[in-house]
């Protein structure tokens, strides 16, 4: 189960241009291209474990950029996955084990301590939305 998300834009630029650019942000950004078609891209990033921490919170996991032509308005679709599963089910064990511990210590505030955790993940969700609109307007621009 991947939790994706879609974004997307419209463009007047043709699609060789849109092409293009999404190739030379993908390199800029040094992700892995996967795959190429006529009207899509798909990318990877395979460095994610061999990034910094603050690095690492700006990168969009995988994704896909399609290309739409609807009445001759070129849409540009933008898939990608901001966190995987993994990350929630381990943020989800974190939690659960402070707060096994911390009830049966009957130490209730110690739950607390799992607070930055689920914040960790939820600023990496709202940050890598915002990083996921940037590439787009790079593209469509």
């Amino acid at each position: 189960m991947k939790l994706k998300y879609k974004i997307s834009k419209t463009s007047d630029q043709s699609t060789a241009t849109l092409i293009k650019r999404i190739l030379a942000l993908i390199d800029e950004k040094k992700y892995c291209v996967v795959d190429i078609t006529q009207n899509s891209i798909s990318f990877d990033d395979n460095r994610r474990l061999f990034v910094g921490n603050w690095e690492y919170v700006r990168r969009v996991n995988r994704g896909r950029f399609e290309i739409l032509e609807i009445d001759g308005i070129r849409v540009v679709v933008f898939e990608y996955l901001p966190i995987t599963i993994f990350e929630y089910v381990w943020v989800g064990i974190i939690v659960l084990g402070f707060e096994i511990v911390s009830f049966r210590d009957e130490a209730y505030a110690a739950g607390f301590i799992a607070l930055p955790f689920i914040g960790q993940l939820v600023f990496k969700h709202y940050n890598l939305q915002r990083k996921a609109n940037e590439m787009l307007d790079a593209v469509v621009a």
